[in-house]
């Protein structure tokens, strides 16, 4: 099928080190590789997106979100067709907002699909919004891809000061946490038994990685880990470096209180990094504990699976081999193309119906 001439948008709340911006770029890819042109827009820099529509001459639209996108697709007077992706927080948290779900429904009783990273994500989604068509919820689990860099976390611990003197950088033990500093993903929560972990093995650190995405809990988030020995914070690196990091840490962490599907933990999978992450029901969803994930509901249990992990290599060997036969079974890049080409080609039938 000729793409060509077809111009998608696609709308996102776009951030180098989140997921929603790795989301979207690989999308964008997808459908590049098979002849579309797409504009990737964020939607915080939208004042009308009208304007957008009618200057791309846009002839479908993706959206990343139902609420960031919606507030801003639902103030369209052009019948575009459209799908929404689902975001963890539209269907973990920002339901229970009244003005959040209003704006949310409203765009999502007019999307063409609604697409959900996992079937679990979608039945949430259905109970939800009950009052739509069940046929238009369809689960595209993510892809993921990774290059890393020649970056080196442990001497770039080293040349900031993070290691006291007489450390070797190669010797650390290191946990990794990557996302944007807010409450939803909780990155205070492992800290305070994680640096009493550190006072007795010093070789261990927890390094958190992320933007600043709320201000307020950023600054509780710094005043709090200022005290903590053994707790690094780094606003944010390059994808590669990140990357990069994961390849050299000895687990990536995830404390988060609600996900739809982390891209961390899926970069960490591929990358062959253990994960331990909380057990919620995003991250259970695609994790299955002592297999191919270490899962934990409380600080205690983490620091139990952390140390556990440290000194079984044959337990830490058999997850690495899970995960990444994992990700190559149900997070395809092939696969994710091919679905995402089907909904865009699905979509442009609507305009001559």
């Amino acid at each position: 099928m000729d793409n060509s001439g077809q111009n998608i948008l696609i709308l996102a709340k776009l951030n180098e080190v989140c997921g929603n911006s790795s989301t979207a770029t690989r999308i964008k890819c997808h459908l590049a590789k098979v002849g579309f042109h797409c504009i990737l827009q964020d939607v915080g820099s939208i004042e009308c997106v009208d304007v957008v529509l009618q200057q791309h001459q846009i002839s479908a639209i993706l959206a990343l979100h139902a609420y960031h996108s919606g507030k801003i697709l639902t103030n369209s007077r052009l019948n575009i067709p459209y799908a929404v992706v689902l975001g963890g927080t539209d269907v973990n948290e920002y339901h229970r907002d009244t003005d959040k779900m209003k704006i949310m429904s409203s765009v999502l009783k007019h999307s063409k699909y609604i697409i959900g990273f996992s079937k679990q994500m979608v039945n949430t989604a259905t109970r939800l919004w009950k009052n739509i068509d069940a046929g238009i919820f369809i689960s595209i689990p993510q892809a993921v891809e990774t290059y890393p860099s020649d970056f080196s976390l442990p001497e770039y611990l080293k040349a900031h000061n993070h290691i006291p003197a007489g450390l070797s950088a190669q010797d650390l033990d290191i946990f990794l946490l990557i996302g944007g500093i807010r409450s939803v993903k909780d990155p205070l929560y492992l800290t305070d038994i994680f640096s009493e972990w550190h006072r007795e093995h010093r070789m261990c650190f927890f390094v958190i990685i992320g933007p600043k995405i709320e201000d307020c809990y950023y600054e509780k988030f710094l005043n709090k880990i200022k005290t903590l020995p053994g707790i690094v914070y780094i606003n944010g690196l390059l994808p590669a470096d990140t990357h990069a990091s994961i390849e050299q840490s000895c687990a990536v962490v995830n404390s988060s209180l609600s996900e739809g599907m982390s891209t961390a933990i899926l970069e960490a999978m591929q990358l062959g990094t253990p994960v331990i992450a909380r057990n919620i029901p995003g991250n259970s969803a695609i994790l299955q504990d002592g297999k191919s994930a270490l899962l934990y509901n409380t600080p205690q249990e983490f620091l139990k699976k952390a140390k556990l992990l440290l000194r079984d290599p044959t337990l830490y060997n058999e997850i690495v081999m899970a995960a990444k036969h994992g990700i190559e079974t149900y997070h395809n890049l092939e696969e994710e193309r091919r679905a995402y080409t089907m909904v865009v080609h699905d979509l442009l039938s609507k305009i001559h119906h």
